[in-house]
């Protein structure tokens, strides 16, 4: 069950990288505004997300990373 506060970006990775169906220990990470974790193993999901733009702000990122 994903809740209320993780976001699309989430379903999308669990979904495009097949890690419900994934059997070995993996861990996706995306890192934008919002940054979303999902650690599979098993067909078993953990998922977390927190704030991430604010960490790059001053970092003088331009044109992607």
């Amino acid at each position: 069950m994903i809740r209320s506060d993780q976001f699309l970006d989430t379903v999308g990775m669990i979904v495009s990288l097949g890690l419900a169906e994934e059997r070995k220990t993996s861990l996706s990470i995306d890192i934008g505004t919002t940054g979303e974790m999902v650690l599979a193993r098993d067909g078993d999901l953990v998922t977390t997300s927190t704030a991430a733009g604010p960490a790059f702000e001053g970092a003088q990122i331009a044109c992607g990373m």
